[in-house]
């Protein structure tokens, strides 16, 4: 199905269409302009910080970038967030640009192996475990807001609730979000281990949700005693018509560096170079970039960085691949 509207095409594929079964929904921009014309968001940047050696590199510029993301808060929310991101970039760049939603986060992760999106917006764990087996990865930028580049990792309960700490939930039932989430699982899971709770030991009983939002609406509606979840999610749940008045922060469980931006391995660098300076150039302290990034989960924009901003990741992954998960 095809249809105009504002000027972008937007394409919509139904699932199972796709040959990598990897997508949901696909959106598509273009715009008139070239890379580096002057205009708002166009920044000097150094190239990204791309490994040396034995990775190589396609000679010819793609027709389309695909951009992966995953449904962290559900595909309709964030397909409103990136949206008017790419059709920024395609302005700034040059370079057209697909949006490709993944079904959940492992969808992404195997999207990207097998090089069916070119460049993707990579939860914190997502990130680390591509990288250990695609080297080539190409890191590009960490996403900011309100200037942090990290965020937290929260269990929440109601606010009636009894509880005073995680110990008091013994024999409780919790939800975790999917299992390659840092703020709903790695983190939360780390956090219980290092206190010597087992949860399918500890907890009366184990869920797991596919995204944050399903894992919240599951507290909200008392089907558990607590959720793992991250600490901005009270803006996107109240954006779905979810009550969350009630709740509350039992236990921070730790700090999570923000999402990385990478390149698929392969992708041209002149091209990864376009991608990492019109996200650079786009930020909260002008009003051309309040007005892109003013969506469903406040965005501050991007900065460079390099792999050593998700060690915290690695550490915790380390620690629970120790007891046999993942």
């Amino acid at each position: 199905m095809t249809a105009r509207c504002l000027g972008l095409t937007v394409l919509v594929l139904a699932c199972g269409c796709d040959p990598h079964d990897a997508v949901r929904a696909v959106r598509s921009h273009e715009e008139p302009g070239t890379a580096g014309d002057g205009k708002e968001g166009a920044v000097a940047v150094p190239a990204p910080a791309l490994p040396a050696g034995a990775c190589s590199y396609d000679s010819q510029a793609p027709e389309v970038v695909r951009f992966g993301v995953t449904p962290y808060v559900g595909s309709e929310m964030v397909t409103r967030q990136f949206e008017p991101i790419l059709a920024h970039l395609a302005r700034v760049t040059g370079l057209k640009f697909t949006m490709i939603v993944a079904r959940d986060y492992e969808d992404l992760l195997r999207a990207v192996l097998d090089g069916s999106v070119d460049v993707v917006s990579f939860s914190p764990l997502l990130y680390v475990e591509a990288k250990e087996t695609q080297p080539c990865l190409q890191l590009l930028a960490m996403q900011v807001s309100s200037g942090a580049t990290f965020y937290s990792s929260y269990i929440l309960v109601q606010e009636d609730a009894p509880y005073q700490s995680v110990e008091d939930l013994a024999g409780k039932r919790i939800a975790f979000g999917s299992t390659s989430s840092a703020s709903g699982y790695l983190f939360p899971l780390a956090f219980l281990l290092d206190r010597g709770i087992v949860p399918e030991e500890f907890f009366g009983e184990v869920r797991f949700a596919r995204e944050h939002l399903d894992a919240l609406g599951m507290l909200v509606k008392r089907e558990v005693d607590a959720v793992a979840t991250f600490a901005r999610v009270l803006q996107p749940a109240r954006a779905a018509g979810l009550d969350v008045n009630n709740l509350r922060v039992l236990a921070v469980a730790g700090r999570v560096p923000f999402d990385a931006v990478c390149a698929r391995a392969g992708f041209p660098q002149e091209s990864a170079a376009l991608v990492q300076k019109g996200l650079l150039g786009l930020n909260g302290a002008t009003p051309e970039g309040r007005r892109v990034l003013a969506g469903v989960i406040e965005l501050g924009g991007w900065v460079m960085t390099d792999d050593s901003a998700y060690e915290p990741v690695r550490e915790r992954l380390r620690r629970v691949r120790a007891r046999g998960d993942r």
